[in-house]
């Protein structure tokens, strides 16, 4: 039976070792309650493939059974997972998701280990209804957008004026995508990656199209100005194209990674810790013990042109950016009680989405230029109330301008885009392609 929607949920799982010569503690899930990641998108009414995968560190106790429940989507409330590929790594369920699923669900996981320990943690997740998008990406300039639609094709459009571009028929099947300055990456349901311009066709200076070799059993994908990267269900990274700054060269040893993040010349790495990993060179700072330190039980990171942002699991929002060349690590403003879901950078800010579905967004007018960065512009879309996932760039040119002012891109519970632009002064609505409004 073939699958319409690849559901990859991973469950990073830290299981803690007692000191030197006492006996390995228990399986303890519950220290990752926001460990799970989901990649890809359940569709109400399709059958999905629903895979976990178990992210343990060397000599950490691995599960003997793993249960879910999934009557909230369709499934049983002892839905038994069956290993398959690697007896300890992967655990995959496949079925009909409940025609009347849509909307943010919960499906709770038990593990048990060889001990008989049983451990619980929960995840929302958003199941879709099949009809308009259900992602959006914008590159990390100002050039192309890019919507995921219901029935795994691909929507490309310009960011100024609303035009669409051609997509090649054989992006279709697609469970994920991402954007550069010119080009699109498609994550396919069979695990593997495809890559196209969506302007300029020929234009593969730096091989960023050039899907390497044999790349498979990819689950996240990630793209920059003209740098392409991937994540593999082993928790590897891969990366090619413009490998300025060294951000092809992949830190030896990187593992055990469940996101990826890019820009045009760092690239970051979560891993299952809940621990950074960065490489490149991030202007005008790279990270430091002391950044990295601050970057705790982080859920969620997004790299931006002079600042990069995380999401911790309690949903704080984390900037590390400079101020007069100094890094600082925290909110870049004072806005009391930020929480959020998502996130999103841009140019020098970027914008987080609230768990009532608004979405805020802050700025330093002319990007993180030179001196001084403490001035932040905040503005807050606090009409729309049931935005589900937002990407954020910015366009240095846009109605005249000639500062770094943010773009905005959001999908709408019911499938819907919206984009919109925000200046000193004002928010503009900019124009999305009318199969998607």
């Amino acid at each position: 039976m073939k699958t319409v929607q690849k559901i990859l949920l991973i469950v990073a799982a830290l299981g803690l070792l007692a000191a030197a010569g006492c006996k390995q503690q228990p399986l303890d899930l519950s220290m990752q309650r926001n460990r799970i990641f989901v990649m890809g998108r359940l569709l109400a009414g399709q059958t999905c493939d629903m895979r976990f995968i178990w992210r343990k560190a060397p000599g950490d106790p691995a599960p003997v059974a793993v249960t879910a429940d999934l009557s909230q989507i369709g499934g049983d409330a002892e839905q038994q997972f069956m290993p398959t590929d690697n007896n300890t790594a992967l655990w995959r369920w496949s079925g009909q998701v409940a025609p009347d699923a849509s909307g943010e669900k919960t499906v709770t996981v038990t593990a048990v280990d060889e001990t008989g320990h049983e451990s619980t943690v929960q995840k929302n997740i958003q199941v879709y209804t099949p009809g308009k998008a259900i992602a959006v990406a914008t590159g990390d300039y100002d050039t192309v957008n890019l919507a995921l639609k219901a029935d795994g094709t691909v929507v490309a459009w310009s960011l100024k004026d609303g035009k669409k571009y051609s997509v090649p028929s054989a992006i279709s099947d697609v469970t994920a995508i991402a954007a550069g300055r010119s080009h699109g990456l498609a994550l396919k349901a069979d695990g593997t990656v495809a890559a196209w311009f969506v302007y300029s066709p020929g234009s593969n200076n730096y091989q960023q199209c050039d899907v390497p070799a044999g790349l498979s059993d990819v689950v996240a994908v990630a793209a920059s100005e003209n740098t392409s990267m991937a994540l593999k269900a082993d928790g590897t990274v891969i990366v090619w194209g413009n490998c300025q700054y060294e951000v092809c060269s992949v830190p030896a040893g990187l593992s055990d990674v469940v996101a990826i993040s890019m820009w045009s010349n760092h690239n970051l790495a979560l891993k299952a810790d809940g621990t950074v990993v960065d490489w490149g060179y991030l202007y005008p700072y790279t990270y430091t013990p002391e950044v990295l330190h601050e970057l705790y039980d982080i859920v969620a990171v997004s790299a931006g042109r002079f600042a990069d942002i995380a999401l911790r699991a309690d949903g704080t929002v984390v900037q590390v950016n400079t101020e007069n060349g100094v890094v600082k690590v925290g909110l870049p403003f004072q806005l009391e009680g930020l929480t959020a879901k998502a996130i999103a950078a841009g140019w020098g800010g970027g914008a987080a989405l609230r768990e009532n579905g608004s979405v805020v967004v802050w700025w330093i007018a002319g990007g993180l230029a030179a001196s001084d960065t403490t001035l932040y512009y905040v503005s807050e879309r606090r009409t729309v109330q049931n935005i589900i996932a937002i990407s954020n760039t910015g366009e240095e040119n846009i109605y005249g301008t000639v500062v770094y002012f943010p773009y905005t891109l959001a999908l709408l519970q019911d499938g819907s885009v919206t984009a919109w632009f925000d200046t000193l002064t004002m928010r503009l609505p900019l124009d999305v392609p009318e199969e998607l409004r």
